[in-house]
């Protein structure tokens, strides 16, 4: 398992002695200095004194955030020149050719040789109390996020929260959710070695397919292991459910999918701010933009079709039908069969089953 860390000096050796000697049992989003999964932006970079980067390719998006001038950078990497990206900006003192796993023991090794009586003095101690303090009140707020409106309407950070409740402990996630990802990777919170697993190139629509394999590979010597697929709408087009879900009937491979549906492609629109935050396109709506999907597809439908019928699928635009929906497709797939589950994000306008405008035609 690869991981990326961001630990600034007061805390760096406590850390990666805590991480080395405790990665069976003590995993990152349990770790008091897990940070969460963030589009290259992030405040703690800014503040660092010195940065550890590990198996990362694009720890922060130089634009939107980068480290503080004099901040110490270190960099160990399988490709730590990445030679097959045509821009990269990590501007690290010292550039390591390495296995992060090997280095990390070989690290710990070296601290508690010549470091352990500083390690355990009380400057240490305060700081590592400090950081305990912190990450529980990161968990409180993104506990606080996992809300529903007046309308009983609910976003990604509800459902996500609901997901981890329900689902079994042991779930894998396969993850491709696009720009909500950051908010199911907070909910989340994955704790297990191998059970977020979300793709490290372009292209999208790999979840689909990926979810069936994952679920293949890993239902061996009679253990099986539950795969929940978590995908936005378009991505979900991308995969080619009408192959992914004749596939799963076929040879009776049960995944449960959820699909995030927010009436459109938002990554396009999020690309253009990032380049143009007050261009032309920031003033128009998706419609414009030609981004829109109202009304939207019968995604859990389009499922249910290529499986002849035989999948579980369902609709739920609130908090009350979620509470009643997830279960039923999560008990679906423990049963042994294939569960699609359309989530309408924020209410059920423009969505199918939903609102007037996903009525028309």
């Amino acid at each position: 398992m690869t991981c990326a860390s961001l630990v600034c000096q007061s805390i760096l050796l406590r850390c990666i002695l805590y991480k080395v000697e405790n990665h069976h049992s003590q995993d990152p989003a349990n770790h008091p200095a897990w940070l969460g999964l963030r589009y290259g932006i992030e405040p703690t970079i800014k503040t660092a004194d010195v940065i550890l980067a590990l198996d990362c390719d694009v720890p922060w998006i130089n634009t939107q955030c980068h480290p503080k001038e004099g901040a110490k950078i270190f960099h160990v990497d399988v490709d730590p020149l990445k030679q097959q990206m045509p821009v990269f900006y990590l501007k690290a003192l010292k550039r390591y050719r390495a296995d992060s796993c090997t280095s990390l023991s070989q690290i710990n090794a070296y601290l508690k040789a010549k470091h352990e009586e500083r390690l355990s003095s009380n400057l240490f101690m305060d700081r590592w109390t400090a950081l305990q303090a912190s990450h529980k009140q990161k968990l409180e707020t993104i506990a606080a996020e996992a809300k529903v409106d007046e309308k009983g309407h609910f976003g990604t950070p509800y459902l996500a929260r609901q997901l981890k409740k329900l689902c079994p402990d042991d779930t894998i996630w396969a993850v491709e959710a696009v720009t909500q990802t950051a908010f199911v990777a907070d909910q989340i919170q994955a704790t297990l070695p191998g059970s977020w697993l979300n793709c490290g190139g372009g292209g999208l629509g790999w979840s689909g397919g990926g979810a069936l394999g994952i679920k293949l590979a890993t239902d061996v010597a009679g253990e099986k292991r539950f795969v929940c697929q978590i995908v936005g709408d378009g991505t979900y087009l991308f995969s080619v459910p009408g192959s992914v879900y004749w596939i799963s009937k076929r040879y009776d491979i049960p995944v449960l999918t959820i699909v995030l549906n927010n009436k459109g492609w938002n990554a396009p629109r999020k690309s253009l701010l990032l380049v143009h935050p007050h261009g032309e396109g920031s003033k128009v709506g998706n419609d414009e933009l030609n981004i829109s999907f109202v009304p939207t597809p019968d995604y859990s439908g389009i499922a249910k079709a290529a499986a002849g019928g035989d999948i579980w699928a369902g609709h739920a635009s609130t908090a009350d039908e979620l509470a009643k929906l997830l279960p039923e497709a999560i008990q679906s797939v423990l049963n042994g069969k294939t569960a699609v589950l359309d989530a309408h994000l924020e209410g059920p306008d423009g969505k199918y089953g939903g609102g007037k405008a996903a009525l028309v035609g």
